[in-house]
């Protein structure tokens, strides 16, 4: 039996990494003969999100629990112990991982295997990367551009390299829509103004009521941006309804009866979101991010384009024809679920997942110089102040530009 543990934090469900893995735990669980588990870290200040996001008896989740004034070194030398028991770890976001397995490494153990998995397109992913490069067994990307970008990282080494898109479970066949007009819009996902830039749906829903459009705009998620958008949108008195988070046994609910899904995002690696919205038959009107869009959707065919620097105007437009056109508005859905049955089914993730860690196993171990320590990250902080929310997007760009040339814009 081949063991996996992927590891993400309590407060950390509800984003794509939280879903994907606790997803791949249900799809490797029964009669497989790898086990994927997803180990949760938390502790007595951070909400414990598994209380009601995952129904109780869900497959191979497990949890390391820890008090937050516990001393660093105690706190890793703990963590590795546990992260010790797996044949592959995938750290993900979770620094105190990554400085856990590196240790473990650092001490000569060839298990477990390391892998670096680039969820987006952000600079935290490619400086974990970079830094724990001499460790790292394997590297596994969203996307094309993510895995260019993470395989110049690791010049001078060679981990095996690998792109798996994120897959999702889809149901037979797109649900039937409700009448259009109104066109029933969707957001769903965090609320934050760093990357989702939520805070354009402002000026998206006063477009869309001065131009007499007929909508209705669900919003399913929370964050730290939720409180001034409920207020924002309150005073414009359009048919917005919020409806907090929805649980990952809930998703269909949320998708089902909706045509269209909006993202706005400055970055993305592969979103999550918009995959399982198309395969309900939601068609994605996303700002054209260099991650993951350009291959997911083709713009007319399998969703809508929008510019990333002011995608507002665009985004009216389109609505504003779906709602003339429910004919188009089907077809676009149809197609859209077509996508995802024959690119990003869940089963076609798993058989490739399979496929990178049977290969991970029958090569030989990374082994660092003797010269490489372990990089601190300070627990749970970021290992880039590029990282912080409060860095505006545009410098941050400048600075990526002059660090790494490569990475373009």
């Amino acid at each position: 039996m081949l063991r996996v543990l992927s590891v993400l934090t309590s407060n950390g469900l509800l984003g794509g990494v939280g879903v994907w893995s606790l997803r791949m735990s249900e799809a490797f669980a029964g009669g497989s003969a790898i086990t994927w588990t997803t180990l949760i870290l938390r502790n007595e200040s951070t909400e414990d999100q598994t209380r009601w996001f995952v129904k109780p008896g869900h497959p191979n989740l497990s949890f390391f629990d820890y008090d937050s004034r516990d001393r660093k070194d105690l706190l890793r030398a703990r963590l590795a112990d546990r992260l010790a028991e797996a044949d592959v770890v995938l750290p993900n976001y979770v620094l105190a991982a990554w400085e856990a397995a590196a240790v473990l490494r650092r001490k000569g153990r060839t298990t477990p295997r390391l892998v670096s998995v680039v969820h987006s397109d952000h600079e935290l992913f490619y400086d974990l990367t970079r830094r724990f490069a001499p460790v790292l067994d394997g590297v596994v990307a969203v996307s094309d551009l993510c895995g260019r970008l993470a395989r110049d990282e690791c010049r001078g080494y060679a981990p095996l390299l690998e792109t798996i898109p994120y897959g999702v479970p889809v149901p037979d066949r797109p649900p039937v829509k409700p009448d259009v007009p109104p066109v029933q819009l969707l957001y769903a996902g965090r609320l934050s103004e760093h990357q989702k830039r939520v805070s354009l749906f402002v000026p998206l829903v006063q477009r869309l009521l001065d131009e007499g459009i007929p909508f209705r705009l669900d919003i399913f998620g929370g964050g730290p941006a939720e409180a001034s958008l409920r207020e924002e949108l309150s005073r414009l008195g359009g048919p917005v309804a919020f409806h907090g988070a929805s649980p990952l046994y809930a998703m269909a609910d949320v998708f089902a009866p909706r045509h269209v899904q909006l993202l706005l995002s400055d970055h993305e690696g592969l979103p999550l979101a918009i995959l399982e919205g198309m395969a309900f038959g939601v068609v994605p009107l996303v700002t054209a991010v260099r991650s993951g869009i350009p291959e997911l959707v083709r713009q007319g065919e399998t969703g809508f384009q929008l510019p990333v620097e002011d995608p507002v105007p665009e985004a009216t437009r389109v609505i504003a024809t779906l709602a003339r056109r429910p004919e188009l508005l089907e077809s676009l859905g149809h197609r859209a679920h077509r996508e995802v049955v024959q690119q990003y089914r869940l089963e076609l993730s798993v058989s490739r997942w399979t496929q990178f860690l049977e290969q991970l196993l029958a090569r030989p171990p990374a082994l660092p110089p003797d010269s490489w320590t372990v990089p601190e990250l300070h627990g749970f902080g970021r290992p880039s102040i590029l990282d912080a929310p409060f860095m505006p997007r545009a410098l941050a760009l400048a600075l990526r530009r002059i660090r790494h040339p490569s990475r373009g814009n």
